[in-house]
C-alpha cells in the first residue's frame, strides 16, 4: 500500500500532461514576480502564494494523513473479513471480500487524476485486500470453504504473481515490495514440501527478473530476508501454516531448490550486459550479501538439525554455486564488489565442508592451504579485496591454532609455508592485485616467523632448538639471495635474534654443559659473520661510490 512512482511522459495520459504544464506555468510566474520580471497582469496575488509552513502542512495532510487513512480502513476491513461469520456461508465473507476489493479499486481509479497520491494507496490496498479474501476462504472458520492447503497456498500465489505484475505495469515499487512479502507467505501456507521447495525458487527468479526490468533495486534485501525466514520457517515445522514448531522429516534434496534460490538472489538482477551499470549499488551489494549470508546461515541450521552426515556435500555445493557465480559475475559483468561477495562466501562454505569432513585440528591444514586457493582466485579476480579478506581468515585459522591446540606440532609448519607460498604470489602479482605497499605480504611473513621457530620447538628435543633456528635462519639467507628479497634477510635477522635470545635465557641453564657450550659458540660464531658481511658490504658501497 505504497505509492506508486512517477509515471513516465510516455504513459500519462493527456490530463496529467496539462497538469504538470499548468504547475511549471505556475512556477516559472512565481520567478518572474519575484525577480520583477513579470507583467502586472501576469502577477499572482501575494493571497494566492503559499505561506511560510504551508509546504510542510500541505505535505502532512496530502501524503501522511492519505497512506494513514487507507492503513487504517484496510485494517478495519481486514479485521472485518476475520470474523468468524457463523451466519453465513463460509465461501460468503471471501467473495464479500473480493468485492470489496473491487470496490476499493474502482474509488482509486475515480481518483487517479485529481488526487494521484490518495489514489495509489487506495489501489495498493486493493491488491492486498484480495490476497486476504482469497486467504479467508480457507482460514478462519470452522469449515473453511477450501480445505486442502495446497490448493489454497496455489490460490493465494496465483493472486500475489498478479499482484506482482500488477505493480510491475503500474511502476510501482512499494505495492511490488508488499507483492513479494504476500507471494512468500503463499508459499508457506501451502504446506506441501514440493510446493514451498519450488515456490521459493519461482518467487526469487520473479524478484531478480522485475529488478533486471524496472531496476527496483531494493527488492533484493526484502527478498533475501524473507527466503531464508520463509525457508527456516518451512524446516522448523512451519509454525504459520501449521501452528507446530519441531523440524520436519524432509529429503536432503531441498537444500537444492533452496540453493537454487539464493543463486537466483544471487544474481542481483544482473541478468543482461547492457542494463549492468559501471559499479553497483549500495542496494545491489547489500542485498546480495544478504542472500548469500542468509543462505549459509539456514544451511548451518539445516546441517546441524537435519544433515549432518551430508554436511560435507552440500556445503560444497553451495561452494560450487557461490563461487560459479562469482566467476560469472567477474567474467560477464567484470564486477568487483559481487565477485567479491560471493567468492568470500563460496571459500567460507568451502571452509565448513572442510571442518565438516575432517573432525580433528587437522583440518586447519587444509585451511591453510586453501588460503593460498584464494590468494590465487583473487589474483584472477584481480581484487585486493578477497585478497585481504582472505588474510583476515588466515590469521583467524593460525591464530584459533595457537590458542586451541594443546601441542604445537607439524600443523604449525603447514600453515607457515602457506604464508611463504602466500606472500610470494603476493609479490609477484602485486599489480595486478593494484596493491600498493607490502603490508599484507609482510604479514604472511611475520607468521612464518611465528610458526616454523615454534614447529622445531616442538619436533626437536631441546638441547638441539637454538641450534636449528640458527638453520633457518641460514635457509631464510639463502631465500633472499634466490629470489633476491629483502624480507627474508629480515626474517633471517630475527631469527638470528630469537636463536640468541634463548641461548642465553633457556639453554644457560636448562642444557648439558656440552650442548651449551656449543649452542653459545656456534650462535656467536654466526653473529659475527653475519656482522662482517654486512660490514663488508658496506665497504664496497663506499668504495663504488667514492670512485
Amino acid at each position: 500500500m505504497s505509492s506508486d512512482s512517477t509515471p513516465s511522459p510516455s504513459s500519462s495520459s493527456p490530463a496529467e500532461l496539462q497538469r504538470r504544464l499548468d504547475q511549471l506555468e505556475a512556477r516559472l510566474t512565481r520567478i518572474e514576480n519575484y525577480l520583477g520580471l513579470g507583467s502586472e497582469e501576469d502577477a499572482i496575488p501575494a493571497a494566492h502564494l503559499p505561506a511560510p509552513g504551508q509546504d510542510l502542512e500541505r505535505s502532512l495532510g496530502q501524503a501522511v494523513f492519505a497512506r494513514l487513512g487507507v492503513v487504517l480502513l484496510a485494517m478495519g476491513l481486514l479485521f472485518l473479513l476475520a470474523l468468524p461469520h457463523r451466519s453465513l456461508p463460509s465461501w460468503a465473507p471471501g467473495a464479500g471480500g473480493a468485492v470489496l476489493a473491487v470496490l476499493v479499486y474502482g474509488v482509486s481509479q475515480r481518483l487517479r487524476h485529481r488526487h494521484r497520491v490518495l489514489a495509489s494507496y487506495f489501489r495498493g490496498g486493493s491488491l492486498l485486500l484480495l490476497w486476504f479474501a482469497m486467504l479467508r476462504l480457507g482460514r478462519f472458520a470452522e469449515q473453511p470453504a477450501i480445505e486442502h492447503p495446497l490448493l489454497l497456498g496455489a490460490l493465494l500465489l496465483a493472486v500475489a504473481g498478479a499482484n506482482l505484475a500488477l505493480a510491475v505495469r503500474w511502476n510501482s515499487p512499494g505495492t511490488a515490495a508488499v507483492s513479494v512479502g504476500l507471494a512468500f507467505a503463499s508459499v508457506l501456507l501451502g504446506e506441501n514440501t514440493w510446493f514451498v521447495l519450488a515456490g521459493e525458487v519461482v518467487v526469487s527468479c520473479a524478484v531478480a527478473g522485475i529488478i533486471w526490468r524496472k531496476g527496483w533495486e531494493h527488492l533484493l534485501g526484502e527478498a533475501a530476508l524473507l527466503l531464508a525466514l520463509t525457508h527456516l520457517s518451512w524446516a522448523a515445522g512451519n509454525p504459520l501454516a501449521t501452528g507446530r514448531t519441531g523440524w520436519l522429516q524432509t529429503p536432503g534434496s531441498q537444500v537444492v531448490f533452496f540453493l537454487c534460490a539464493v543463486a537466483a538472489l544471487g544474481t542481483g538482477g544482473r541478468l543482461g550486459r547492457g542494463r549492468v551499470p559501471a559499479e553497483e549499488t549500495a542496494a545491489v551489494v547489500l542485498g546480495v550479501a544478504a542472500a548469500d549470508a542468509g543462505g549459509l546461515l539456514v544451511l548451518s541450521a539445516l546441517c546441524l538439525a537435519r544433515f549432518e552426515e551430508q554436511a560435507v556435500w552440500w556445503n560444497a555445493a553451495a561452494f560450487v554455486m557461490l563461487f560459479g557465480l562469482a566467476i560469472w559475475h567477474w567474467l560477464r559483468h567484470g564486477s568487483r564488489y559481487l565477485t567479491f561477495i560471493h567468492a568470500m562466501a563460496g571459500h567460507l562454505a568451502l571452509s565448513a565442508a572442510l571442518v565438516w569432513g575432517v573432525r580433528s585440528t587437522e583440518v586447519l591444514v587444509w585451511l591453510g592451504w586453501q588460503s593460498v586457493l584464494v590468494v590465487l582466485c583473487a589474483v584472477w579476480f584481480r581484487s585486493r579485496f578477497v585478497a585481504a579478506g582472505n588474510l583476515i581468515v588466515y590469521l583467524a585459522v593460525v591464530a584459533s591454532y595457537l590458542g586451541l591446540a594443546k601441542e604445537v606440532g607439524g600443523i604449525s609448519f603447514s600453515l607457515g609455508l602457506a604464508a611463504i607460498v602466500s606472500a610470494e604470489i603476493i609479490e609477484r602479482q602485486q599489480q595486478r592485485l593494484q596493491l600498493s605497499g607490502a603490508w599484507m605480504r609482510r604479514i604472511y611473513l611475520g607468521c612464518a616467523l611465528v610458526t616454523f621457530p615454534l614447529t622445531l620447538r616442538a619436533m626437536l628435543p631441546g638441547a638441539y632448538v637454538s641450534l636449528s633456528w640458527l638453520g633457518l635462519a641460514v635457509g631464510y639467507y639463502g631465500l633472499s639471495g634466490w629470489l633476491g628479497r629483502s624480507d627474508y634477510r629480515w626474517l633471517a635477522m630475527a631469527t638470528v635474534l630469537l636463536a640468541a635470545g634463548r641461548v642465553c635465557l633457556v639453554d644457560l641453564v636448562g642444557v648439558e654443559p656440552t650442548l651449551r657450550v656449543v649452542s653459545f659458540l656456534v650462535v656467536g660464531v654466526a653473529l659475527v659473520v653475519i656482522s662482517l658481511r654486512y660490514q663488508a658490504k658496506s665497504n664496497r658501497e663506499r668504495s663504488d661510490a667514492s670512485r
